[in-house]
């Protein structure tokens, strides 16, 4: 196993006690598994954490002077949506163990594909006068590990935004509409935007509605997931350079195609199922919609 070698001294793991990370849902609190089936982008993420840090230990491993400050810090970053950003953080400061209740929200928009939550101990500030080879700059890393989370929807893994349609080039009587970019090499959080007219009362309400929804919401989001996967799945099969071959980068627009393509006809050749779209357009969004098994959630 490789151990990275710092320049200065740092604490024996013995000085960080850290326990697992958790999800809140619904105020319970549940161990937070390597994988979240269930997670789609209209669900934010309530985490959790404890840990107890030994200042007096860590100061003494390290060579750090008595009223040394260390920064607790937890960094998120979603390989869907190639975005990263600080989840929490705290300067500690005193003697003994402290403890430190972390919690964070992290937005469903922001995130995708794989959820790395990184949380590292840091020196606070600048030292001027400390021992031989102890850690003297600001940001000097102390301790960290690491949590890697898979997030797994059926739902469509991309963002939705409610905006009113009066602003935009879209028809003022449509309830949606799906924007996709065109760069199959891009992060799919960035190519793809589901659009709910504001406007439109029964599908805002519906989209509004998500985490707890009414059979009617249930229909209308039923619907309009199936439209988008057509879309999707449509938009790829006319795009003369999209194949089933090519590896695109993780999380990307052509990876995230291929795997649709892949769960709602696993069975078929892609060029097959190109000819069919080609040849008979109106027949093969029945198919898709068949795929989705529309309204399964009412039956």
């Amino acid at each position: 196993m490789s151990r990275t070698a710092f320049p200065y001294r740092v604490p024996g793991d013995a000085v960080v006690s850290a326990a697992s990370w958790q999800i809140l849902v619904m105020d319970t609190p549940f161990d937070l598994d390597d994988n979240l089936p269930d997670w789609d982008y209209n669900t934010d993420l309530l985490l959790t954490r404890v840990v107890d840090v030994d200042l007096d230990r860590l100061r003494s491993d390290t060579g750090l002077p008595p009223g040394a400050e260390i920064a607790l810090s937890v960094v998120w970053t979603a390989s869907g949506s190639s975005l990263r950003a600080p989840a929490f953080r705290e300067v500690l400061f005193g003697n003994g163990v402290q403890r430190v209740a972390i919690r964070s929200t992290l937005r469903g928009s922001d995130l995708g594909g794989t959820l790395t939550l990184d949380t590292i101990l840091t020196l606070a500030h600048d030292q001027a006068d400390v021992a031989a080879f102890a850690p003297r700059r600001a940001g000097s890393l102390l301790w960290s590990d690491s949590k890697s989370v898979r997030l797994q929807g059926d739902a469509p893994q991309f963002p939705i935004a409610i905006i009113d349609f009066a602003s935009t080039p879209y028809p003022l009587e449509a309830a949606w509409y799906v924007q996709i970019g065109t760069n199959m090499h891009a992060a799919t959080m960035g190519s793809l935007l589901l659009l709910i007219n504001e406007a439109n009362e029964p599908a805002s309400t519906a989209f509004k509605n998500a985490s707890s929804p009414r059979p009617v919401d249930v229909a209308i989001i039923s619907s309009t997931y199936a439209d988008v996967a057509r879309t999707l799945i449509e938009h790829a099969l006319s795009n003369a350079e999209f194949d089933d071959v090519t590896s695109y980068p993780e999380d990307s627009l052509g990876a995230t195609l291929q795997a649709m393509i892949q769960m709602r006809f696993p069975d078929e050749a892609f060029e097959d199922l190109r000819r069919q779209r080609d040849n008979s357009p109106t027949a093969f969004s029945t198919r898709v919609q068949a795929s989705v098994k529309i309204f399964e959630e009412l039956s």
